[in-house]
């Protein structure tokens, strides 16, 4: 099979090209403990060489055969295109458009301060009493300058360790969600009218699409990858009807996206 020799190829290259060797990397390799892929921690050296021949393999390939265009890979008429090197399956594992931590260029978002936790738990869990502001929440100062944040999620919770006394742990926390819709004009009223006193949890509003490993922060709103992932096998389905399904009502909300 071809993938079989693909394979042989990235072992060949590993100890040919990049000179792996047992006996010189063996002994260090063998003791690195296994941490999970949560930790930024050392790594095999064999590890490595591994990741370097699967992006000269991927390489290889991509320069002299078509992909299936991911897309259209259930459908009868498959299209095939030019791998375009950031798109699925994404290999890109550094952030070209990263910011030093020290440049001032950097536009910190800040997140209100809760400190109205309390040792009764059940009184607390029913008090309406010093929660954060929901504008502290939607509103960010940069350069004496208000922006709105259109999707965010910010989790509190408190800063008690074990041995404190009184340890609430993980049954003390408190989140907010903001989540911003573009509305057409036609349909504001209404959209406002059928979303009062609604209780919006079961997340039934349509949900914004993320793209955590495809496309960087300062990518947006300007990189050419966002027309290739403008396409709803990527979850851009456009405008949509709302449906409140957790009660089970009929559709009452057209057009928001």
């Amino acid at each position: 099979m071809q993938i079989d020799k693909l394979s042989n190829y990235a072992i060949e290259i590993i100890f040919d090209k990049f000179g792996y060797n047992s006996e010189k990397h063996g002994e260090f390799d063998n003791n690195i403990p296994y941490t999970g892929r949560s930790e930024n921690s050392v790594e095999r050296i064999g590890k490595k060489y591994q990741w370097m021949a699967m992006y000269e393999v991927v390489a290889r390939v991509a320069d002299n055969f078509k992909m299936t265009d991911p897309s259209t890979r259930w459908k009868d008429d498959k299209k095939y295109i030019w791998y375009n090197g950031s798109v699925e399956p994404s290999f890109r594992d550094i952030d070209p458009t990263f910011i030093p931590p020290d440049s001032t260029d950097i536009r910190l978002i800040t997140s209100p301060n809760y400190n109205g936790w309390s040792d009764d738990f059940e009184e607390w869990v029913v008090s309406k009493d010093n929660l954060v502001d929901s504008k502290e929440v939607i509103l960010n100062d940069f350069q004496n300058e208000e922006w709105l944040s259109l999707h965010r999620h910010i989790d509190f919770k408190p800063n008690k360790k074990l041995g404190d006394g009184n340890y609430s742990g993980s049954y003390q926390s408190m989140w907010y969600m903001v989540k911003a819709y573009l509305v057409k004009n036609e349909d504001f009223d209404l959209i406002v009218t059928n979303i009062k006193n609604k209780n919006f949890m079961g997340r039934w509003m349509p949900e914004p699409v993320e793209r955590h490993n495809d496309i960087f922060n300062l990518e947006y709103y300007w990189s050419p990858l966002l027309e290739v992932y403008e396409n709803e096998y990527y979850g851009n389905s456009g405008w949509q009807n709302i449906y409140e399904r957790r009660a089970g009502s009929n559709p009452h909300i057209n057009n928001i996206t």
